[in-house]
C-alpha cells in the first residue's frame, strides 16, 4: 500500500504505517452511524451535546426521539411549535395553552396534560420533565404560569323501553261472520307469531264469548279470530 511518510523515516516507522493502513482498511465503516434514530447508544450523549440538546432524565426511547427533532425544534424555538412538539416527546397528551385561550394574564401560558384510560403514567418525575422542557424552548418574554391536568373518564348508560297498544273487541251472541283485531298485543310469554286462532262454539246466550275471546288472545303476539255461528265447520 501507498505510504504518506517522508522518505526519511526510518523501516519501522514505515513498518507501522503499513501495518496500521492495512487495519484500517479491513474495518467495516457501514456500521457507523450518527443517526439518532439507528446509532448505538453510547453515541446518543455526544450527538445531544453536538446538537446541543438536554437529554438529562430522559430514557432512551426519548432522547432518540428528541435527537431526529432537534434541528426541527430549533429552528421553530420560541413558538408553541417547538413547545408542544419537545413536551409530546415526553408526555404524549401534553400541550401549551395560550394565555387569551383561557382568560389568563397577558404573556403567560400553562401547559395542559391529559389522562385517558389509554394513556397513563404521569407523576412527578414526568411533570419536571415537563417543566424543564416549556422553559427551555419558550421565547423570553412569555412565562410559564402552572400545569392544568385533565382527567377522561368513560362510562355507559343503558336506556331500555317498550311499547303496548290493543284493543278490546266486545262479541254479543249472535254475531257471525269473520272478526279481525287491530292492533298488536305483546306479551313476553308469547310463544307463537302471526298464528290464526278459531273458536268453534254453538249459539247459547249464557257463553261466555268475550272471556273466551280473550283467553284465545292471551297466546299470540298478532291474533285474526274467526268465529263461527252454528256448527263446527
Amino acid at each position: 500500500m501507498v505510504t504518506l511518510l517522508p522518505n526519511h523515516k526510518n523501516n519501522i516507522q514505515k513498518a507501522l504505517d503499513v501495518l496500521s493502513g492495512e487495519r484500517f482498511e479491513s474495518l467495516d465503516l457501514s456500521v457507523i452511524s450518527i443517526l439518532p434514530l439507528s446509532c448505538p447508544a453510547q453515541i446518543l450523549p455526544h450527538l445531544a451535546q453536538s446538537f446541543d440538546v438536554d437529554i438529562s432524565g430522559l430514557d432512551e426511547a426519548q432522547t432518540r426521539e428528541l435527537l431526529q427533532d432537534a434541528f426541527q425544534i430549533h429552528y421553530y424555538a420560541g413558538t408553541p411549535y417547538a413547545i408542544n412538539r419537545a413536551l409530546q416527546i415526553i408526555f404524549k397528551n401534553a400541550r401549551i395553552e395560550e394565555w387569551f385561550t383561557y382568560g389568563g394574564e397577558p404573556y403567560y401560558f400553562r401547559i395542559t396534560a391529559e389522562i385517558s384510560p389509554d394513556i397513563t403514567g404521569l407523576n412527578g418525575d414526568i411533570l419536571a420533565k415537563l417543566i424543564k422542557t416549556a422553559n427551555r424552548y419558550k421565547n423570553a418574554r412569555s412565562l410559564l404560569e402552572g400545569i392544568s391536568i385533565a382527567l377522561e373518564l368513560k362510562g355507559y348508560a343503558y336506556i331500555g323501553q317498550i311499547a303496548l297498544s290493543g284493543k278490546n273487541i266486545e262479541i254479543q251472541a249472535g254475531t257471525s261472520g269473520a272478526v279481525e283485531s287491530a292492533g298488536e298485543l305483546l306479551f313476553a310469554c308469547a310463544k307463537a307469531a302471526d298464528k290464526q286462532t278459531t273458536i268453534e262454539y254453538r249459539k247459547t246466550p249464557e257463553q261466555e264469548i268475550q272471556d273466551t275471546l280473550y283467553a284465545a288472545l292471551g297466546v299470540v303476539k298478532t291474533s285474526e279470530v274467526t268465529i263461527y255461528n252454528g256448527d263446527t265447520q
